[in-house]
C-alpha cells in the first residue's frame, strides 16, 4: 500500500519560511532578488536623507559654519555659491526633495512587495489545489474536507501574509543596518547605548511571548477548521433545522467556535502591536536623557545638531524595529496554518499526462480480477478478500450484496481509484495494479463513465452539468440532447423556456431528486465511453421511469456494471454477482 508523507506541524519558523521559498518557481525567486536590490536602494535613500539633516540643522543653528561641511562645499562649488544666504534655498529644496524621493522609493518597494506576495499566493494556491486533486483516492479518504477548504482559503491567505511579512523583515533590517552605520559614524557611544536598549527590549518581549504566539497559531488552525465544519453542517442540515426548530442549537454551536477564535486572533494582533506604544514612550525618554547627557558633557555648539539627527533617526528607525517585531509575531502566529499549506505542497506529486495526449483504452479480451484483496489505510479488516471475476467485453454485470459488504469499494478498485493490497487486475494480460502499467490504467479510466450514489451538481446550467469539465466552445449540443433522451429528461427540458441553458441552482436545488439523478446519468452518457458503471443510479426514480431508462441503457453497446438493491435495475443484466463480506 502506498505510504503518504507524514504531515508536520512542529517545524521551526526558519524551516517553514525556507520551505515556502523553496516551493517558488525560478521567476518568482528572480523577482525577489530584484526586490531585494530595490530594498537596498531604499535603505541608502534613507541614509541620504539622514546625511542632509546635518547641513539643514546647521542652517538653522549655525549658518556661518555651513561651509565647514564637506557636502555643503561640494554643493556650493557646483552651484557657484559664495554666501550663506544663497545656500538657504538650495539646502532646503534638496532636503525636501530627498525626503520626497526616499518616500517614493519606499512606496514603490512596498507596492512591489505586496504585488509579489499576491503573485506568490496565487502560485501557491493553484499549486496547492493541483497537489490535492492529483493525490491518490486513498489520501482523500483519510482527509477531512473542512481541513482542505481551510488550507486552500484561510491558510493560503495567511501564507501570502507570511511571504509579505518575511519581505518586510528584510526591508526593515536593511534600513536599520544602513542607518545604524551612519549613526555610529556620527555619534558612536550614544548610538550604541540607544541601539542596545531597543534591541534588548524587543529581545525580552520575544522571549516572553513566543510560546504564547505559537500556541495561539495552533488554536487558530484548529478553530478555523471547526468553523468551516460548523458552517457546512448548518447549511447541509437546513431542512432538518427548519423541521426540528433547532436554529438556536446550530447558532450556539457556531458561536462556541467563532467567539474563541476571534478572541485568540485579537490577542495575537495585540501582542504584535502593543510594543509600538511602549517603545514610542521609551524613545522619548531616551531622547530626553541623551539630550541631558549631551548638555552636561559637551560645551560645543553641536548639541542641537546631534539631538536633531538622533530625533530624525529615531523617527526613521523605530517604526522599522516595530515592523520587524510585528512581522515576526505574525509569522509565529501563522506558522501552523502555513505549515498546513507546506504539508500539502510537500506531498508527492502524482504526475498525469494531459487528456489530449491520452487515448481511451478499451480492452479487447476478457477483463480479469484475480484474488483481489483490499483493506483501507490503517485498518486490518479486508473489505474485499480473494475476489475473482472475469468480465466479457460488452457484458452487463449486476452487483448485489448487503449494505457494507464492499460493493462501492469493488467499483473503486475496478475504476483504478484504489489499488488492491494483493491480486491482479488484468486488461489484455496487462496487470494495471503495477506501476509500470500506469499509462494503461489512465487510458482505461478515460473509457469509463461513472454514475455514483453521491454526486455533485454544479451551480450552472443543464448543459454545463452534462458537458462537465468542458469549455463552452467544446459543448456538443447534439450529443447532449441524445443523452437527455436516454436519461428520460426530454419532457422536462421541453417545458423550460431556455432548454439546456436553464439554471439548476447550487447543488441542483431547482431540481427534484429524480431530475438530479437523471441529469447525472445524462452526464455519464454524454461521455460516450465503452464502460458504464452505475452505483444505485436509479434509486430516486419511480418504477416506470426506471424501467424505460434501464431498457435504453442496456441497448447501448458498452460493458456495464450495475450496483443496485432493486431487482428492476438488474432485470436486463447478463449475470448477477453477489459480494459477501
Amino acid at each position: 500500500m502506498k505510504k503518504f508523507k507524514k504531515e508536520k506541524d512542529n517545524l521551526s519558523l526558519f524551516f517553514v519560511v525556507r520551505g515556502i521559498f523553496e516551493k517558488l518557481n525560478k521567476n518568482r525567486k528572480r523577482q525577489i532578488i530584484v526586490l531585494i536590490f530595490l530594498m537596498v536602494f531604499s535603505a541608502f535613500s534613507e541614509v541620504f536623507s539622514l546625511a542632509l539633516i546635518i547641513p539643514f540643522i546647521s542652517l538653522l543653528t549655525s549658518p556661518e559654519k555651513l561651509f565647514n561641511n564637506n557636502l555643503i562645499q561640494i554643493i556650493a562649488q557646483n552651484l557657484n555659491i559664495n554666501s550663506t544666504n544663497e545656500l538657504i534655498f538650495p539646502i532646503t529644496f534638496i532636503f525636501i526633495f530627498s525626503i520626497f524621493i526616499s518616500s517614493i522609493i519606499k512606496l514603490l518597494t512596498l507596492f512591489l512587495s505586496h504585488r509579489l506576495s499576491a503573485a506568490i499566493g496565487s502560485d501557491i494556491s493553484s499549486k496547492g489545489l493541483s497537489q490535492i486533486i492529483y493525490q491518490p483516492f486513498e489520501w482523500h479518504i483519510e482527509k477531512n474536507s473542512s481541513e482542505l477548504i481551510v488550507a486552500l482559503t484561510n491558510s493560503i491567505n495567511k501564507t501570502v501574509n507570511f511571504v509579505r511579512e518575511s519581505l518586510q523583515i528584510i526591508i526593515s533590517a536593511l534600513i536599520i543596518f544602513v542607518m545604524s552605520i551612519s549613526l555610529y559614524l556620527i555619534e558612536p557611544e550614544i548610538f550604541l547605548i540607544a541601539f542596545f536598549i531597543i534591541i534588548f527590549s524587543y529581545f525580552l518581549l520575544i522571549i516572553k511571548i513566543k510560546n504564547r504566539l505559537g500556541k495561539y497559531g495552533k488554536i487558530i488552525k484548529e478553530r478555523s477548521i471547526r468553523q468551516v465544519q460548523s458552517t457546512q453542517e448548518a447549511i447541509a442540515s437546513l431542512v432538518n433545522i427548519k423541521l426540528d426548530k433547532t436554529y438556536k442549537k446550530f447558532v450556539e454551536d457556531y458561536k462556541s467556535v467563532e467567539i474563541p477564535l476571534r478572541r485568540i486572533i485579537a490577542n495575537s494582533i495585540f501582542l504584535a502591536q502593543f510594543p509600538k506604544l511602549l517603545l514610542e514612550a521609551l524613545s522619548l525618554v531616551l531622547l530626553v536623557i541623551l539630550s541631558y547627557v549631551l548638555l552636561i558633557t559637551n560645551s560645543n555648539e553641536n548639541i542641537l545638531q546631534k539631538i536633531g539627527i538622533l530625533a530624525f533617526a529615531a523617527q526613521k528607525m523605530l517604526p522599522e524595529f516595530q515592523k520587524i517585531f510585528a512581522s515576526w509575531a505574525n509569522l509565529k502566529t501563522n506558522k501552523s496554518l502555513v505549515s498546513q499549506v507546506l504539508n500539502i505542497l510537500n506531498q508527492p506529486y502524482i504526475g498525469f499526462k494531459k487528456k489530449k495526449d491520452l487515448i481511451p483504452y478499451s480492452p479487447k479480451k476478457i477483463i480479469s480480477l484475480k484474488d483481489i484483496s483490499y483493506s483501507y489505510p490503517n485498518s486490518n479488516i479486508s473489505i474485499i478478500k480473494n475476489f475473482n471475476l472475469n468480465i466479457e467485453i460488452g457484458e452487463k454485470i449486476g452487483i448485489v450484496g448487503k449494505t457494507g459488504t464492499g460493493k462501492s469499494t469493488f467499483l473503486n478498485l475496478f475504476m483504478g481509484l484504489l489499488r488492491p493490497n494483493s491480486g491482479e487486475f488484468l486488461l489484455d494480460e496487462k496487470d494495471i495494479t503495477q506501476e509500470k502499467n500506469n499509462i494503461f490504467l489512465e487510458r482505461f479510466q478515460l473509457s469509463i463513465s461513472y454514475i455514483p450514489q453521491d454526486f455533485y451538481i454544479k451551480d450552472g446550467t443543464i448543459i454545463e452539468n452534462i458537458a462537465y469539465g468542458q469549455k463552452k466552445e467544446e459543448f456538443d449540443y447534439e450529443k447532449a440532447y441524445w443523452a437527455i433522451g436516454i436519461a428520460q429528461m426530454s419532457d422536462f427540458i421541453d417545458k423550460t423556456e431556455i432548454g439546456l441553458n436553464t439554471s439548476v441552482g447550487e447543488r441542483g436545488k431547482k431540481l427534484s431528486g429524480g431530475q438530479k439523478q437523471r441529469l447525472i446519468i445524462a452526464r455519464a452518457l454524454y461521455k460516450d465511453t465503452d464502460f458504464m458503471i452505475l452505483d444505485e443510479a436509479t434509486s430516486a426514480l419511480d418504477a416506470f421511469t426506471e424501467k424505460k431508462l434501464i431498457e435504453k441503457l442496456c441497448k447501448i453497446k458498452c460493458t456495464s456494471i450495475i450496483v443496485s438493491h432493486r431487482a428492476a435495475s438488474l432485470k436486463y443484466c447478463d449475470r448477477i454477482i453477489e459480494i459477501n463480506p
